[in-house]
């Protein structure tokens, strides 16, 4: 998220529950499923994290869980996957395609690393506070870039992944 229109602040939400699970034998029939709870954003300023819990930002006091739940996967590149599903936002439930990408390890414990990215709009989630610098500038962007890492297990692996 852009602060003053110049300045990237990077965050990381500490608490959340991630599930994965497979219908079938390719990469395609994966579900996923994540909460994150929304009181443990970190953004290394505290003032900061504060308001971004409040009634504002995401009212983490009243509304504490947002969630992803997948509803399609699809290959769209080699080991490149989009991924549709309802993202979860104050109440505000919108239809979200993410792009992830798979990392095949050769590590016995570790199937791979799935990176995800995805790019969402505060506004269509509610979230509409903002401040005016000089009259004319929001003092917060409405873009939010979205990054998720994980490592699926070995069990987890598939007899192909296509």
């Amino acid at each position: 998220m852009k602060h003053l229109l110049v300045a990237s602040v990077q965050g990381e939400f500490r608490d959340f529950d991630i599930s994965v699970s497979r219908n079938g034998k390719s990469f395609s029939a994966v579900e996923i499923k994540l909460e994150i709870k929304t009181d443990s954003i970190n953004t290394r300023l505290k003032k900061r994290d504060d308001h971004l819990k409040s009634r504002d930002f995401l009212d983490s006091e009243d509304i504490p869980v947002m969630s992803f739940e997948s509803t399609g996967v699809s290959e769209y590149k080699e080991n490149g996957y989009k991924i549709s599903g309802n993202l979860t936002i104050k109440e505000d439930t919108k239809e979200l395609t993410i792009y992830a990408q798979l990392e095949r390890s050769q590590d016995y414990e570790v199937f791979g690393n799935l990176a995800i990215e995805a790019n969402i709009s505060r506004e269509e989630f509610g979230i509409q506070w903002n401040n005016l610098v000089d009259e004319k500038w929001p003092l917060v962007d409405d873009a939010i870039k979205l990054y998720v890492n994980f490592c699926l297990l070995r069990d987890f692996k598939l007899d192909k992944v296509q």
